[in-house]
């Protein structure tokens, strides 16, 4: 599959990436590569997910999303060894509602999203684990869900657990249908409506068939800076960005 570069190399070690995936669309993504990998971790930011892509002077910079937490912890996975792909929505989704509206768990994600592990495959064919943060959560779930055992096991931050208008909550979705190993990572305060505490237990109980699930529980952090769902709260792990995503990598390493 022939792959655009909107740019040879947007920084030392970020590239983005324009794949052509359904008839006429364009999934782009940013690249950034580590040193000596062991594996990837394709990332899937919250909300509308429309981080608008693009090159500025020979940089990769993004129009939304710059405090989401997997954005702006992008360079502590490459610390830790790991490839990171973060998604953008698709050429057919840069609307105002970008990937909200069932579109995360739609069958032409799926196809775009299909594409991008296939590119990862022949590319650098490294164990691949998918890892969403809350609205990112779905499409990570869904990608789960329809990949099987192209995956090597999945990440869930902040995970959806309450339904919503917008796209569907984790619980759901056919759960008992996952068999690859789930980290689960929650903020004790977390007070965003849709990411409960709680969810997270009734996540637990519902993954059945996944051989390892396990929880990491988060306190403190920041004084949050703005609404409950939005990143800079302990929704998106303010001030413990680091740790919570060497929780994660350490999780992902032993498996």
């Amino acid at each position: 599959m022939s792959v655009l570069l909107s740019a040879a190399v947007a920084s030392a070690t970020e590239t983005l990436v324009e794949l052509p995936t359904r008839e006429g669309v364009i999934q782009p993504f940013l690249l950034r590569e580590a040193p000596n990998p062991v594996g990837v971790a394709v990332l899937f930011a919250g909300g509308h997910g429309r981080l608008g892509l693009h090159r500025e002077d020979d940089v990769v910079n993004l129009d939304w999303g710059r405090n989401n937490f997997l954005v702006r912890s992008r360079a502590h996975f490459t610390d830790q060894g790991f490839h990171v792909l973060l998604v953008d929505a698709p050429s057919d989704r840069r609307g105002e509602a970008g990937m909200l509206d069932g579109f995360r768990h739609s069958v032409e994600h799926m196809a775009d999203l299909a594409a991008v592990l296939q590119w990862v495959n022949e590319h650098h064919g490294l164990p691949v684990w998918l890892v969403g943060t809350s609205r990112g959560t779905e499409s990570a779930t869904a990608l789960a869900l329809h990949m099987g055992t192209w995956i090597q096991g999945l990440v869930l931050s902040a995970p959806m657990t309450r339904e919503n208008r917008r796209g569907l909550s984790l619980l759901e979705m056919s759960l008992d249908a996952i068999h690859v190993p789930v980290l689960l990572v929650a903020h004790r305060q977390d007070a965003c409506r849709s990411t409960p505490p709680e969810g997270v237990e009734e996540l637990e109980v519902a993954l059945v068939h996944a051989p390892r699930v396990q929880v990491q529980w988060w306190e403190g952090g920041e004084a949050p800076r703005g609404e409950p769902c939005q990143g800079l709260t302990p929704h998106g792990f303010l001030g413990l960005e680091r740790e919570v995503v060497q929780g994660m990598t350490g999780f992902m390493l032993a498996h």
